[in-house]
């Protein structure tokens, strides 16, 4: 609701959320006043004499501290960091807050939950206009040691090999999830294989370009897709790119149970809620004018996709949607409901 009516990212308001948890009082449901996260940072911000970027590193700081480092010294780091950035710049700051992690954490102790919580894997951003993306990856000792046997493999450079380390790294990859794609021991997700399901269109097939759609929501050349005949399970969803007919659905085995889900995924590409991002691989089918269980028929014509949060507003919260005459799906809110959503 927040990112909604202040028309700002997911992230940015969570982090306005996070930032009002440790630098302003809290109230409980119960009436209780509680402090500050940081107490002395909130102070010194409180009286200007903080940017923004002072903040950042002071939670970076406690973000990255090792969760054996006592109360005591955590509260002293914080007076310290707080004092300290009342004086400097933020890169210098930053500094003085290095040193202050390694003298509390002289020996470079981490507890198993100390990686744990560090570990993760996130796209940075969208695709470039070009079609590639960046990812960013922190990786645990284990997942580094097993991508660093699988890339003396799989990453050798052959005779007249002319592509450079991070390209044979980047291949080899490629090479390792395309292995295991459709494969039957990865079981299934929301019902389907875990393969690839793109959508295009005739029009595009039969120009050679132009760019085919993933349930994903990425973008793929269509000189991409017509090279991707690989001898592994995937779907493709043909559509007229004029009137929006289904023209073919072309699957390596015949799952009639699946093949409703498989056209809302080339339809809708994902969650139909107004401003939801969430992709298609992530959404639940969802019964648009009355639910299965009271009664809801699984007509193609009255399914579409939701992810489990917008369909829990409809479940439980009063939301209410309909198929449109143009295939579309259109959610009302109940009245009075805080929100830009249409």
């Amino acid at each position: 609701m927040l990112a909604d009516v202040l028309r700002i990212n997911r992230p940015a308001a969570k982090r306005r959320i996070r930032d009002a948890e440790q630098l302003t009082t809290r109230t409980t449901l119960t009436g209780q006043v509680l402090a500050p996260l940081l107490p002395e940072t909130a102070k010194a911000w409180d009286s200007g004499h903080l940017d923004i970027e002072h903040v950042r590193v002071i939670q970076k700081f406690f973000r990255e501290l090792p969760d054996h480092v006592g109360p005591v010294e955590v509260e002293d780091a914080e007076r310290s960091l707080a004092q300290h950035a009342r004086t400097m710049r933020p890169d210098q700051l930053e500094k003085i807050a290095d040193r202050l992690a390694t003298h509390l954490n002289p020996d470079g102790k981490y507890s198993e939950q100390d990686r744990a919580r560090k570990r993760g894997f996130q796209w940075c951003g969208g695709q470039r206009p070009d079609g590639m993306s960046v990812g960013k990856v922190i990786a645990d000792p284990l997942l580094r040691a097993k991508l660093d046997a699988w890339f003396a493999k799989a990453a050798t450079p052959e005779p007249d090999d002319l592509r450079s380390h991070a390209q044979r790294q980047h291949d080899a990859l490629s090479v390792l999830v395309q292995s295991r794609l459709g494969d039957p021991k990865l079981g299934r997700h929301k019902g389907l294989p875990v393969t690839l399901i793109v959508t295009t269109t005739l029009q595009e097939l039969q120009a050679g370009a132009g760019h085919a759609v993933t349930a994903g929501g990425t973008l793929i050349p269509i000189t991409d897709l017509i090279r991707m005949n690989a001898p592994f399970d995937n779907y493709l969803a043909v559509f007229n790119g004029v009137t929006g007919q289904s023209l073919w659905l072309g699957r390596s085995k015949r799952l009639a149970s699946a093949d409703q889900r498989i056209m809302l995924l080339a339809k809708y590409r994902g969650c139909t809620a107004p401003g939801c991002t969430v992709n298609g691989y992530n959404s639940q089918v969802h019964h648009t004018t009355k639910d299965w269980k009271h009664g809801g028929t699984t007509d193609i014509d009255d399914l579409t996709l939701a992810c489990k949060r917008d369909n829990l507003l409809v479940e439980n919260d009063g939301w209410e949607t309909r198929q449109l005459p143009n295939g579309q799906t259109h959610w009302t809110p109940p009245p009075g409901t805080a929100t830009t959503k249409r």
